[in-house]
């Protein structure tokens, strides 16, 4: 299937959920604008022996969208997408960034490489009449070396991390061990996040995290299958591991657990590895053909 199809079978695909995820969040937050990030789709392929013709049509499984509000008020970042996502989950799934508008206003002055993104590429679904956003007049490319850095020291300590799980492992000190695990992962896909999309997220839930990365690299889609209790335990594991392995009596996680976390975030760090050698290639040769435009 080519590109080009297979673009117009997802944009197909969310046109039947636009409008009501639009005016779900509109009555859930009130936003000044939304804009489409991202989609993750399932292609269905259909036949029978009554019809020799094949139809193929997309799915979509989850829409990742940024929320752009006035104060958040009373409510967390965390509270205000929490609440968005209950709303569109009745839906379609749905994955939110949301930021207060003044910021992103404020980030656009400064060029920064998030917003660019988002105003040069992302599709504005719902915007309130007059709001307008500062036109970028001109966004540098980002710097493929200082990518390559932040991957690099991502993984880096990713691995360390790891090791020094697989230590606590042996030990037997299991709490210590999950607290491990769990930084390796958040800085894994920390490293990702913001090397892919220059988006500085203060979070420590590895569960959101990952749910963002999903959307950069498709293979930590399958890495836990939350259609499945024993994956949503293991993801529930390793979330919590962050502040209970330290401050509460009641966690507790056992030896197989840990080997099954371990496996799986080790695969996290390889993945994102991976799909980060890929981002500093393209980064590499938009650079070259930027500096041949502007020599």
């Amino acid at each position: 299937m080519n590109g080009a199809l297979t673009y117009q079978l997802r944009s197909a695909a969310f046109a039947t959920y636009r409008r009501a995820v639009v005016d779900s969040i509109v009555k859930a937050a009130t936003p000044e604008s939304i804009f489409l990030l991202g989609l993750k789709t399932e292609h269905i392929k259909a036949e029978s022996i009554f019809n020799s013709a094949v139809t193929n049509c997309a799915s979509v499984s989850d829409v990742w969208l940024l929320v752009l509000t006035g104060s958040f008020a009373n409510k967390s970042r965390q509270e205000w997408q929490d609440k968005i996502e209950a709303h569109c989950s009745m839906i379609v799934p749905t994955t939110t960034i949301v930021v207060e508008a003044a910021f992103f206003k404020e980030r656009v002055l400064y060029e920064d490489l998030f917003t660019a993104h988002v105003l040069q590429q992302a599709e504005c679904l719902y915007s309130i009449a007059g709001i307008s956003y500062n036109e970028l007049t001109h966004a540098e490319p980002a710097d493929a070396g200082e990518t390559a850095s932040v991957l690099n020291t991502g993984i880096n300590k990713a691995r360390e991390f790891l090791a020094g799980a697989e230590l606590y492992l042996v030990r037997k000190q299991y709490n210590l061990s999950a607290f491990m695990l769990h930084q390796s992962a958040e800085q894994s896909l920390l490293a990702l996040l913001r090397a892919a999309t220059g988006f500085h997220v203060n979070t420590h839930n590895v569960e959101r995290l990952l749910r963002y990365n999903s959307f950069l690299a498709g293979e930590l889609t399958t890495l836990f299958q939350f259609q499945r209790e024993d994956e949503r335990r293991l993801i529930k594991l390793l979330r919590k591991a962050y502040i209970d392995t330290r401050y509460s009596k009641d966690y507790s996680i056992h030896c197989s657990d840990l080997l099954q976390l371990t496996e799986k975030v080790r695969c996290m760090a390889d993945i994102v590895s991976a799909a980060g050698k890929l981002i500093i290639n393209t980064l590499t040769s938009t650079t070259l053909q930027h500096e041949k435009q502007y020599r």
